[in-house]
């Protein structure tokens, strides 16, 4: 059953739902968010990601997070990864270059790791991206994650 907590966002009181793969219809309209914002962006190009949703096998065992309208439509959404080796990471092969510079940080487990967050661009600059960093934050810590890792493109 997804939770739902009500927050204040720059322009609005939203409700942000926390939800496992188990909510396929949250999933489902999250990883077409993804497509969606990521086929968007200029730096991408059109159409490289599949207009049915993203995914990847993270998905299935991530806390993630959803912004809907009064309507129901997914506005934005992100998810947070719990993982006790920084090899167990999604996209782990982009960053193991950074290795070096990570070990003496000493990253202690369990170590989250913040990604896949997107916001529909006409939604965008309304602290909804800020909103979800913060409730991941807040989730991170509630499950005892000892170090954090954010991804960013």
């Amino acid at each position: 059953m997804p939770r739902v907590c009500r927050e204040i966002s720059k322009s609005a009181i939203v409700d942000v739902i926390e939800f496992t793969a188990q909510d396929a219809e949250l999933l489902s309209a999250s990883r077409k968010l993804r497509a969606v914002v990521w086929n968007a962006q200029a730096h991408v190009g059109h159409d490289i990601f599949p207009t049915d949703g993203w995914a990847d096998s993270h998905d299935d065992h991530a806390i993630h997070f959803a912004i809907r309208t009064g309507s129901g439509e997914v506005i934005a959404a992100a998810r947070l990864c719990i993982h006790s080796f920084m090899r167990d990471f999604p996209d782990y092969e982009d960053i193991e270059n950074l290795l070096p510079q990570l070990q003496p940080l000493k990253l202690q487990p369990p170590i989250g790791m913040m990604n896949r967050l997107v916001v529909r661009p006409h939604h965008q600059g309304k602290g909804l991206a800020k909103l979800l960093d913060i409730v991941r934050l807040q989730k991170a810590a509630e499950v005892g994650c000892q170090s954090m890792l954010v991804d960013v493109p």
